[in-house]
């Protein structure tokens, strides 16, 4: 169909309408455009097949681990039954324990295990309970996976796969932070007496929200997904994010790129907060119009080591300061959070690097980030 397009065209060009008239009507209209809408429909037939039976595997792959933790959950009760008339005697201490790892396991604890260093009849059945656990265990994996396909399957873009247990966690007590909060400010000035109490209580519970809602947008700095990063546009993209506060300022940007700089194995995501606390850190120390930010990179001599520098001509601090900048929280009456450079720090550490920073009151700042080049 292209190529018959590309003759019409030069037809057209050649100045033989007639021609190009002709094949348009009888080639492109007539055969290629039909040939293209039956090869369309038969792609968006073998396409809502291939769904279906990955739904249906998915399915038939739930159903499974359900009957197999079903049928686990019956021997559970069944043995339970069985050991239930000797459990009264301390003869029978060791069953007394088999009852209890059930209990655990019935309240979902399927990381319970029992002695089985014991050659006797008792020892069997630990094993059996052990070798049952770790069973359960794997048919509950199974499942959680085939639900993790499924989302990431309807997400498109396999976002599912970030919603590990202890994001969710953390995702789960800043929501009820905010709700408690929420509420204490609704109720706060009730009862005359309680005002300062809860006062206070609301500041504690707000800067413990602003550190838990800081650390869920870092994600978990020992968490990394490693992969090549254009390091060039990660750093355009750093300074993007706070492109209207530098105009509304009138704060200049210098940034200096070295021409070797290109790629590097490191976490995009992380990274990126990392850089972007150090220029939010940078804004802070600059007056509240004017002032300047630059930002350089390169690469070491040798080629082992990228290294990231940001620099302001902000206020600047002391030494001391410098070391309680990395403090994870500050003190109730502060009203600021620390948890940004700390949380900078661990995640340069954790790709193996270093970070540095120099400062003289009312001179500016000076960071130097250096990382490891990885193949």
């Amino acid at each position: 169909m292209v190529k018959d397009a590309r003759v019409t065209l030069d037809l057209i060009e050649a100045e033989r309408p007639a021609q190009a008239f002709t094949l348009l009507e009888e080639q492109l209209e007539g055969k290629d455009f039909v040939t293209f809408q039956e090869v369309t429909e038969q792609a968006v037939a073998s396409d809502q097949k291939n769904r279906q039976i990955i739904q249906q595997q998915t399915q038939n792959t739930r159903q499974t681990a359900q009957l197999v933790l079903a049928i686990a959950a019956f021997g559970t009760i069944s043995l339970i039954l069985l050991l239930a008339a000797y459990l009264a005697s301390d003869l029978f201490a060791p069953l007394r324990e088999v009852e209890q790892a059930l209990d655990d396991v019935a309240r979902g604890d399927l990381k319970r295990r029992l002695e089985d260093e014991s050659t006797d009849e008792l020892g069997a059945i630990s094993r059996a309970f052990n070798r049952m656990i770790e069973a359960m265990g794997e048919r509950e994996q199974i499942a959680e996976l085939a639900a993790i396909s499924t989302g990431a399957a309807n997400d498109g873009d396999g976002s599912a796969w970030q919603n590990l247990p202890s994001r969710v966690t953390l995702h789960r007590l800043v929501a009820q932070l905010r709700t408690r909060v929420t509420q204490l400010h609704q109720n706060n000035g009730v009862n005359g007496k309680d005002v300062t109490e809860q006062r206070s209580l609301v500041e504690q519970l707000d800067l413990l929200l602003q550190a838990v809602t800081r650390m869920t947008e870092f994600g978990f700095p020992l968490d990394l997904n490693l992969a090549r990063t254009d390091i060039r546009a990660l750093l355009y993209e750093v300074l993007l994010r706070f492109q209207s506060e530098f105009v509304e300022r009138g704060i200049s940007i210098e940034l200096d790129i070295a021409p070797d700089v290109s790629y590097a194995v490191v976490d995009r995501l992380k990274l990126r907060e990392a850089l972007s606390e150090l220029v939010r850190n940078a804004l802070a120390a600059l007056p509240e119009q004017s002032g300047r930010l630059g930002m350089r990179t390169s690469v070491a001599a040798d080629g082992t080591q990228l290294k990231i520098e940001v620099a302001d001509d902000g206020k600047g601090m002391k030494q001391p300061l410098i070391d309680q900048a990395f403090t994870a929280v500050k003190t109730a009456h502060d009203k600021q959070i620390g948890v940004g450079l700390a949380l900078t720090k661990a995640i340069v550490e954790q790709h193996g690097g270093q970070i540095t920073i120099t400062s003289e009151s009312g001179q500016g700042t000076y960071v130097q980030i250096q990382l490891p080049l990885r193949e």
